[in-house]
């Protein structure tokens, strides 16, 4: 027998302590904000999602990009690709290291070659109007330049350089402009020409850092082509010269910039009048690049977010590519591929936000007629359509920041959970709480059905039973708890939705997720 004490024993009059207690629960709630992808933050910082994986990221939220299909295929592997869009006249165009072939969105299977016996596909293509019509042309610095009228391909008669020098083409003051490969070298034509006569304009004195000239472009104050427009000639090196003017009367310097290592003569696009370079310190704009020193640079990068992972990314050798689609407001920016596969950057034109798509594999991607296409293989894959990967179903996952929850250093556990999502059509999701900056998500979700977004439609909903009058572009909203599991200092919600259907987009935007959760004391 167990004798107790009477210094032991509790004072019947003795009030209840915190000790005696269950844990009150408590609510946090992580609200999608506009930041979107960042990983160049503290773990713990608010705002920003350190992972955000085939999820765009919108100004009211994260909603699952699109799938692809296969287009057509051609012979080798697709090397870039291209457009002739003049005078209702819509054609694209692919091409391997030996072929150029045509193709449109009704093209399939294997196409048949329009131009042959070319030793690059490593184009640079630009589309001129002139008096005597629309012309495409192409220089790879290896094969004589081509150009495409409408109907046929044709070697344009350049002179005064070989055309198969030409590595890069692009407009500036009604004049087409060329670098001659391996040089400091610029050429032009006459104004409103597509052959003629070309003149070098040599910049061999211009740059302090040597190397040879990789890409030229046209530099604007704005979204316009006008008089405040520059030509800036960008070396290997990561100097780009600006001149502004004409070089029949006054062309004149108007200062010379570091602004990183380009990283492909084609990673470049314009965001209004602004001229986009993704080079190794960054997506640098030319206006930041100006008056920044080397140093600065990654601090005006448009890609600052994201820098540890662009960064990595340029280690890789090869070249990127980028793409504008414009009916969505993205830019896609295509990294090379290496061991670990590929990535595809997707930025948000609007808000500046970032996020990951993973599962493509483009060796080039461009948009062509607000389309946006890639080369995988000798597959021309169109993207944004439906929601697999060419029949395959794919996931998509985000992670909010971690959270001490106003508690730092004591032990907190998470016992349920709510995202909201708004959709109007059945999806498939899983929520789930990651501790002490665990990057591991759960199992993805399966094939079964969440929401009631499809309720509603004609011949599909339960007579007498769903609700009428309701448009197809209304939503629902989805707010259900869900028990999860999750036990440490910091926590951080997660969210998975399956892109599985070929038909359609997965139409869900993930706003908030909510955490009940108790507080427990400190562990030493």
């Amino acid at each position: 027998m167990i004798t107790l004490s009477p210094a032991r024993a509790r004072p019947a009059d003795r009030a209840p302590s915190d000790s005696d207690k269950t844990p009150e629960a408590q609510l946090k709630t992580w609200i999608v904000g506009p930041e979107g992808w960042v990983t160049n933050a503290n773990l713990v910082a608010q705002g920003g999602a350190p992972i955000l994986e085939n999820f765009l990221s919108y100004s009211d939220g994260w909603r699952p990009r699109g799938g692809y299909e296969v287009q057509a295929t051609t012979t080798g592997d697709v090397v870039s690709l291209f457009a002739y869009l003049a005078n209702g006249v819509k054609k694209f165009f692919a091409a391997d290291d030996t072929s150029i072939y045509e193709f449109s969105t009704g093209s399939s299977g294997a196409l048949t070659a329009s131009v042959t016996g070319q030793t690059s596909g490593a184009y640079s293509a630009l589309e001129s109007q002139t008096a005597g019509g629309s012309f495409l042309t192409v220089v790879n610095g290896e094969d004589a330049a081509q150009q495409f009228n409408g109907s046929t391909w044709s070697a344009p008669s350049i002179t005064g350089v070989s055309s198969a020098d030409l590595s890069h083409i692009w407009a500036y003051g009604n004049r087409n402009w060329f670098v001659e490969k391996d040089t400091l070298s610029a050429w032009y034509l006459g104004t409103n020409s597509v052959s003629g006569a070309a003149t070098e304009f040599p910049l061999s004195s211009v740059f302090n850092s040597g190397g040879s000239l990789l890409f030229g472009a046209n530099w604007s104050s704005d979204a316009g082509d006008g008089l405040d427009d520059r030509c800036v000639f960008v070396t290997d090196r990561g100097e780009a010269a600006v001149y502004a003017g004409d070089p029949a009367g006054t062309f004149a310097l108007q200062g010379v910039f570091e602004i990183g290592a380009p990283l492909s003569a084609n990673a470049y696009f314009r965001l209004g009048g602004d001229l986009i370079i993704a080079t190794s310190d960054g997506l640098i704009p030319m206006s930041g690049a100006v008056g920044a020193d080397k140093g600065q640079l990654p601090n005006v990068a448009l890609s600052r977010a994201i820098e540890p992972n662009w960064r990595k990314r340029a280690d890789s050798a090869g070249n990127w590519s980028i793409a504008r689609w414009n009916a969505g407001g993205f830019a896609y920016i295509a990294t090379p591929k290496d061991a670990d596969g590929a990535d595809v950057f997707a930025f948000n034109l609007k808000t500046g936000a970032w996020s990951l798509i993973t599962g493509w594999l483009p060796s080039v991607i461009a948009g062509l007629s607000d389309e946006i296409y890639f080369g995988d293989g000798v597959n021309i894959c169109r993207a944004n359509r439906g929601g697999t990967d060419d029949g395959s179903q794919f996931v998509c996952k985000a992670a909010f920041a971690a959270d001490h929850m106003e508690a730092p250093g004591r032990f907190k556990t998470v016992q349920m959970a709510r995202a909201t999502f708004k959709y109007n059509a059945p999806y498939s999701a899983k929520v789930s709480v990651a501790a002490d900056h665990s990057t591991a998500f759960p199992p993805a979700p399966s094939t079964g059905a969440m929401g009631a977004g499809a309720d509603s439609l004609w011949d599909v909903a339960a007579w007498d039973a769903a609700e009428w009058g309701k448009r197809s572009d209304d939503y629902l909203i989805d707010a259900s708890w869900r028990t999860v599991s999750a036990q440490g200092w910091t926590a951080a919600p997660q969210v998975q939705v399956l892109s599985s259907s070929a038909a359609s987009q997965a139409n869900v935007t993930v706003l908030s997720v909510d955490a009940l959760y108790s507080v427990g004391g400190p562990v030493v």
